[in-house]
């Protein structure tokens, strides 16, 4: 009976029980939203990301891409997606055009905060 009330409301025992859920829960949304992200665009193909967790969930994108103006479309999607919100991003993408890095990390983005007011 113990462990079934646990399992069902780890945070009523230890709210560090409750954190290390959501940030696997975090985890797991960030993969499937990148994961779907970079499969539904061609010029997302040589784009890899990597999370890993620690006191958050930091997600690493690393590639290359066509040009320039594919990151900007990059972050514009990146900036619809809910993990985001959640975790810490570190990018560094090459346009393969010009041999140009581009840095970026989570600061970066332009979130829509006017549907945040809708949503809550």
């Amino acid at each position: 009976m113990t462990c079934t009330a646990i399992m069902f409301t780890p945070a009523t025992f230890s709210p560090d029980v409750q954190h290390f859920i959501n940030k696997y829960k975090n985890d797991r949304t960030a993969r499937r939203e990148l994961a779907t992200l970079l499969e539904e665009n061609a010029d997302y193909r040589d784009i890899r990301f990597e999370t890993e967790q620690l006191k958050v969930v930091f997600v690493s994108i690393r590639g290359t891409v066509p040009n320039g103006g594919v990151i900007d479309s990059l972050l514009a999607d990146l900036s619809r997606l809910d993990f985001v919100r959640y975790c810490s991003l570190d990018g560094r993408l090459t346009a393969r055009d010009t041999g140009a890095v581009h840095e970026f990390s989570d600061d970066h983005l332009h979130f829509d905060t006017e549907n945040d007011a809708d949503n809550q």
